[in-house]
């Protein structure tokens, strides 16, 4: 797989991670204007089956103050299709940096 793109978000530190803050470049990865995204919980982006290993990563991210977690998930653009994309996010002070890259699956390694 191969990247095709990233953007980068802030979250607060509730179950619901809102969005406080996104990079312009979500536009291309997502389709999303960063102001379409402040305030609303990244869960709504999040496709639906991917939301239970999600949230337990994210649980699991603010109980043990782990410097760093890693996951491959989907997330649904603005028109509503599935991007599969890579995850990086981690506790930075008061809220969460999350780092994450469009996939292409059909590139080969």
């Amino acid at each position: 797989m191969t990247q095709t793109g990233s953007f980068i978000t802030f979250h607060d530190l509730t179950p619901a991670a809102h969005f406080l803050w996104a990079s312009p470049s979500a536009y291309d990865v997502l389709g999303y204007e960063p102001e379409d995204l402040l305030g609303r919980s990244a869960y709504e982006i999040v496709y639906p089956d991917d939301k239970g290993e999600t949230g337990t990563a994210h649980k699991e991210n603010l109980i043990n103050d782990l410097v760093a977690t890693q996951l491959v998930l989907r997330y649904k653009s603005k028109k509503g299709e599935a991007i599969l994309c890579l995850a990086i996010f981690g506790v930075c002070y008061d809220f969460i940096v999350a780092c994450i890259t469009q996939l292409d699956q059909g590139a080969e390694e």
